[in-house]
Formats: C-alpha cells, sequence, structure tokens
C-alpha cells in the first residue's frame, strides 16, 4: 500500500488534542485555552465539511466550559467564522512564483 498523507486521521488528532489541551488548561485554572479554543474554531472554519464536523462537535462540548471563565462577549465571534463561505469568481493570477487561485 502506498503512503498517502492521511489528511482525515491527522485532521482527527489534531482536533482531539486540541480540545484536550482546551480542557486541560481550564480544569487547570489557566489563560492557556484561549490559543488552542481559537484553533479549534479556525479547524472548524477551514475544513471540508467531514472534517470540520469533528472540530465543530468538540468545540460545541466544550462550550459550557469556556463560557464560565471567559470574559463576557469576548471572542464571541469566533462561532460566527464557521458560518463564513466563499463567494464570488475565482480568479487565475500569476506572480514571480508561478500560477495562484485567488
Amino acid at each position: 500500500m502506498g503512503r498517502g498523507l492521511w489528511v482525515e486521521q491527522w485532521f482527527a488528532l489534531l482536533v482531539e488534542a486540541t480540545a484536550t489541551r482546551v480542557r486541560d488548561e481550564l480544569v487547570l485554572g489557566t489563560a492557556g485555552w484561549e490559543g488552542p479554543w481559537r484553533l479549534l474554531h479556525g479547524l472548524a472554519a477551514i475544513g471540508s465539511p467531514a472534517l470540520a464536523s469533528s472540530a465543530t462537535t468538540a468545540a460545541r462540548r466544550l462550550a459550557a466550559q469556556v463560557a464560565r471563565v471567559a470574559e463576557p462577549g469576548k471572542a464571541r465571534w469566533l462561532a460566527g467564522m464557521r458560518r463564513l463561505t466563499a463567494t464570488g469568481e475565482v480568479w487565475h493570477l500569476r506572480d514571480g512564483y508561478g500560477s495562484r487561485l485567488g
């Protein structure tokens, strides 16, 4: 069997590790949960629907715990990031390094 990228497995492991880090930092009572919390939302925002669902589920499971320690209204915009979609035309661009899509 050839070596593949195994993106699905990598993404799932990353989501799991990130959610665990958020949970652990919340238990410790430190502010270290914020970076992984943002990463979890970023993964939900950029992943394909099949991949993003695991990050969305993890974020929903942790949301109540985060709400107890987060400043009211702080980073509320993070959950909205999952609902963004690309619109408009795809442009073919060329720069000094070659072709790009934009």
